[in-house]
């Protein structure tokens, strides 16, 4: 990890991170950066199953997230008390998701 392309002022908790052997840099709670994430090289970003990638605050409604739920792909949309699912991408079946 080039430790030059984070500035100690964008992570706040930095108590909660650590720097692996690896040079890995992991948070055992929550990593907030301000500005933008940049992820570079060919290893992308891992999201634990039954996780989701949120678009906004996620406690405002109409708020969007990303995730997977059981072996299918879903959109959701918070409407200010509940995640409501808009589209899903079966993960069973022969249909190709771009084509639905």
């Amino acid at each position: 990890m080039n430790r030059s392309r984070i500035r100690a002022e964008q992570i706040y908790d930095a108590d909660l991170v650590t720097e692996a052997e690896h040079g890995e840099l992991w948070a055992h709670e929550n990593l907030v950066v301000s500005g933008t994430l940049t992820v570079t090289g060919t290893g992308g970003v891992q999201i634990p199953e039954d996780s989701y990638m949120y678009y906004g605050d996620p406690t405002v409604s109409g708020s969007w997230r990303t995730g997977i739920s059981g072996e299918d792909f879903v959109y959701q949309k918070y409407n200010g008390s509940a995640w409501e699912t808009k589209k899903t991408i079966e993960g069973t079946g022969e249909e190709d998701p771009l084509l639905i």
